[in-house]
């Protein structure tokens, strides 16, 4: 099985795209761009992506990831699908995925904050083997 990002030229970026399914997501069929972050440690879902997707913030779980003293909000149980092509769909599940919790201060970090991409992190990437060729990238069962 095979997962094909798209690179963004601009940036030099690869990205993939996905739909989340959850008990708290009103909004399943809303697709989006994750990066792909082989630093990250967890995956992670924007504020702004969040937002699309329907989630209620304020209900989600607190907990504290990797001895933070920050708590970050969850989405326990979860699951990404990714279609890499018509006839072919690739379903991943999570114990949890994070939501970025970034509070703004004033109108230039909320501009800022509102282009912070969702993430792909090594909970996920870990389950593939990464095949870089550029300007291609292969995430490979």
């Amino acid at each position: 099985m095979q997962l094909f990002p798209f690179i963004d030229y601009s940036t030099g970026l690869y990205y993939i795209r996905g739909n989340i399914q959850s008990q708290v997501i009103s909004n399943p069929l809303q697709r989006i761009s994750f990066l792909i972050d082989l630093s990250a440690t967890y995956t992670s879902i924007s504020l702004t992506d969040a937002n699309k997707l329907g989630i209620e913030y304020e209900k989600l779980e607190d907990v504290n990831l990797l001895d933070s003293t920050q708590t970050t909000k969850i989405i326990p149980h979860c699951s990404i699908s990714f279609f890499p092509n018509i006839k072919t769909g690739i379903l991943e599940y999570f114990d949890q995925i994070a939501v970025q919790d970034l509070k703004p201060t004033n109108i230039k970090q909320h501009e800022l904050i509102s282009k912070i991409p969702s993430v792909l992190g090594q909970d996920f990437i870990s389950r593939y083997r990464v095949i870089l060729q550029y300007p291609y990238m292969i995430l490979e069962r």
